[in-house]
């Protein structure tokens, strides 16, 4: 999580995300997709050696 300098909530953003009730907080669609059998994988975006469409 880096902040810009001239960011005045930058502080508040970081406090929020490192916080333990907020740090491992599966997302709906994670909940979701688990309910329902599926396993999802997140990559980083934009990358292009991770994401496999861009090896074909």
């Amino acid at each position: 999580f880096k902040c810009l300098n001239d960011t005045s909530c930058c502080c508040y953003c970081r406090l929020l995300y490192s916080q333990p009730d907020f740090e491992n907080v599966e997302s709906i669609l994670e909940t979701h997709c688990q309910a329902h059998g599926f396993q999802i994988i997140f990559l980083p975006k934009f990358h292009c050696e991770l994401s496999p469409i861009e090896q074909c």
